[in-house]
């Protein structure tokens, strides 16, 4: 597939993956916003402060290699979790599913690490791999989709282990939903558009980001009814695993 994200002459425009060569004031604005968003977060209680750390060290790390659109891209993924884990907090606390348990929906270190630290590692990388922005798109958008899929899903009385179908309750891991699911399109769906805005992608690319956000979640609930269920991968080792098979599912479809 050729991409639309390729420089001229081996220099990087805004939108592409090769070697980043930003000016002073890009550098300077990314550490800034990085800094802001770091304390609206912790303020806003989205993150404790471990997480909000780990947070302000991987936006720091993908404003740097990647660039300003990489991070906002992040920021807007942060964004539409931070509303997800607050849907009817208050009836995902009384079921003992809010996320956090007694913290109110804030998310720790561990969130962190398993959302992002498959973008960073692209985006630090990126010189180095093939369509960069476009799976650094797949593994946001596998974390967007798994994200709104279990924060909306919870919420469904009607749940049911993938794979089997056999009726679970609401939080069983690997366990799916039609509310769920239709969440879990809505997630990718966001990072494809705000992908097309930020990254200019081309319909095709669209195309691949949206499926590579669905498929990785479907491979968290297949990893989750089996490996997570049996105590040999935790929750975040999930997400990890399921964003790195969705990255090398598009790279084998796109490369």
């Amino acid at each position: 597939m050729k991409s639309t994200f390729e420089g001229e002459k081996g220099l990087k425009g805004p939108l592409t993956g090769v070697p980043v060569h930003h000016d002073i004031t890009e550098i300077v604005l990314g550490i800034i916003i990085c800094f802001i968003m770091g304390g609206l977060i912790h303020s806003l209680r989205v993150l404790d402060i471990y997480g909000t750390l780990s947070a302000l060290a991987m936006g720091l790390l993908i404003s740097i290699f990647g660039g300003l659109y990489w991070l906002i891209v992040l920021l807007v993924f942060i964004g539409v979790g931070y509303s997800a884990t607050k849907f009817h907090i208050a009836e995902k606390k009384r079921m003992g599913l809010a996320e956090g348990g007694t913290r109110k929906g804030m998310r720790s270190i561990l969130n962190v690490m398993s959302n992002g630290f498959v973008p960073m590692l692209i985006a630090v990388f990126s010189q180095w791999i093939p369509e960069a922005p476009l799976l650094y798109l797949v593994a946001l958008s596998t974390a967007a989709s798994d994200t709104l899929a279990s924060e909306i899903g919870v919420l469904s009385k009607n749940v049911y282990l993938i794979g089997t179908f056999s009726r679970v309750e609401p939080g069983t891991d690997g366990g799916v939903s039609l509310p769920g699911t239709i969440a879990s399109i809505i997630g990718a769906v966001s990072v494809g558009l705000i992908g097309t805005i930020a990254f200019v992608l081309s319909p095709p690319e669209v195309v691949l980001v949206i499926m590579g956000g669905f498929l990785g979640c479907q491979y968290d609930s297949v990893l989750g009814a089996t490996l997570e269920r049996r105590g040999y991968l935790g929750k975040a080792s999930v997400n990890m695993v399921s964003a790195v098979l969705a990255v090398l599912t598009i790279s084998l479809i796109a490369l």
